[in-house]
């Protein structure tokens, strides 16, 4: 079974010896992490125009480039909520977990996925909720159009 000849260098694996391949893998590996720094210099710089022109999505013919954000919350400023919507129905939708005690003390936590729905109580609540969104992550995906 023959290998493959590699498109950049046109060499054929079989007439190389073990050494000669490990030497390539190398020079390749060396060469792709020298790429990805390129890559990652022009991901930071396509994010900086983005964040500066406030834009998530960049128009291309040919790709899909979006700023993709990812958050998490505060959730020590989310005891407001507790003012505008009764504890009992925090609770009950599955929002809120007060502080208990089991075999050991279990801290007071918030489930998110109930608590954002809140949010349609009024302002006061929606204004908490956004209040407590802490950016963790943001990426730029680029993909190219079908």
């Amino acid at each position: 079974m023959k290998t493959q000849q590699s498109p950049s260098f046109g060499l054929n694996f079989d007439d190389l010896e073990s050494g000669d391949l490990v030497g390539w893998w190398w020079l390749v590996r060396d060469r792709i992490d020298r790429e990805k720094g390129t890559m990652g210099r022009i991901e930071m710089e396509l994010t900086r125009r983005m964040e500066a022109d406030g834009a998530t999505v960049l128009p291309d013919n040919t790709y899909d480039v979006e700023l993709v954000s990812k958050y998490d919350y505060d959730r020590s400023k989310l005891a407001g909520i507790r003012e505008f919507v009764p504890e009992a129905d925090l609770i009950e939708s599955g929002a809120y977990t007060p502080e208990h005690e089991k075999t050991v003390s279990v801290p007071e936590s918030w489930d998110m996925r109930h608590v954002k729905p809140l949010a349609k109580r009024g302002n006061d609540v929606r204004d908490i909720i956004d209040g407590s969104r802490i950016q963790v992550s943001r990426k730029l995906v680029i993909k190219e159009k079908k």
